[in-house]
């Protein structure tokens, strides 16, 4: 189906099938579908480039991909779908229809890592370096997944009157359904979070390669940046998961961005404490290096004083001789 998608004050407007091609069967193979698999695709493959320079081989890479991502789609769509069940109550099949879009992204983040959690534990690896190595990748994901919301026109925001506002076909049949005016322009969170995402992905990049100093900055990094934006664009949103009167992705946000600056604090706290005890300790290996070499070097002198005593004996001892021959 052709869809309307428009930006009117910056004179912007795409006209996008959401339907990329058919297989066999008329199975339908939409954007929506193939933009998260670039999304998984190029994070990967970043990734294999470089895990054997954290303690990661590519064999178990993979083994953790081969788990991790089936999980998170799961995830993803049981977390949508527990908290939006009224739009699959009637309709039971429709839970199982994916391309529509209808993935939550902490469902899927939060099954990941209850996944990595385990294959880590049958390992024997550490928890923590893979997650702190596989978050900015996992960022890079997002940043590239949410333009197939774009192409579903959803997880968009409020009404708005910025230069950016965009509207369409779909847009203002779900603003209907919501019991908003048709002809609002509304805010683009979908392209908010993913500027957020490739900024944050390359600010950990850098941050991994100049600053870091123990495992678990980066992880806790990815806590903070992604915390907090989606928090504030959950505040923009019309079509927010909700538990109640509360905005459970907007609640789950602000947990994880508390908690990831809480960590941040200690691991940066604990780095420096070692770096003091590693301080103290060389400064009493100095002490007792020099302590040796000073005693070393009153042995020396000690030594030079009883070989120079004892050629002084020896000498008198030749005079003696000497004197006692000529008196003979």
């Amino acid at each position: 189906m052709d869809n309307i998608i428009e930006f009117p004050k910056l004179g912007l407007e795409f006209n996008i099938n959401d339907v990329a091609f058919d297989v066999i069967g008329n199975f339908e193979i939409k954007w929506y579908g193939i933009i998260i698999c670039f999304g998984f695709l190029l994070s990967i493959i970043l990734a294999m480039r470089v895990c054997e320079n954290f303690d990661i081989s590519k064999d178990d890479l993979l083994d953790y991909l081969l788990f991790a991502m089936p999980a998170a789609i799961v995830g993803a769509r049981l977390f949508y779908v527990v908290f939006a069940f009224d739009e699959y109550k009637d309709n039971l099949k429709e839970i199982f229809n994916i391309r529509q879009g209808g993935l939550a992204i902490y469902g899927g983040v939060i099954f990941a890592v209850i996944t990595v959690l385990i294959v880590s534990k049958v390992k024997k690896k550490s928890v923590l370096n893979v997650l702190d190595f596989a978050a900015p990748y996992i960022m890079l994901g997002q940043a590239i997944g949410r333009w197939g919301n774009f192409t579903n026109q959803e997880a968009f925001g409020g009404a708005t009157n910025l230069p950016w506002g965009m509207t369409g076909n779909l847009i203002k049949e779900r603003l209907e359904y919501y019991g908003l005016s048709r002809q609002q322009l509304v805010h683009p969170t979908f392209l908010y979070e993913s500027l957020i995402c490739f900024v944050g992905f390359a600010f950990m990049m850098i941050y991994r390669k100049r600053w870091q100093k123990e495992k678990g900055e980066i992880l806790c990094l990815y806590m903070i940046i992604y915390g907090i934006a989606r928090a504030i664009i959950e505040s923009l949103r019309v079509d927010s998961l909700m538990l109640g009167n509360v905005r459970v992705s907007r609640l789950i946000s602000i947990v994880i961005f508390v908690l990831g600056i809480t960590l941040l604090i200690d691991i940066r706290r604990r780095h420096k404490l070692k770096m003091i005890e590693t301080s103290e300790e060389e400064s009493s290996l100095r002490k007792i290096v020099e302590v040796i070499e000073t005693s070393d070097e009153e042995d020396t002198m000690q030594e030079a004083e009883a070989l120079e005593a004892a050629r002084q004996a020896e000498l008198m001892a030749y005079e003696l001789q000497d004197e006692y021959t000529e008196r003979e």
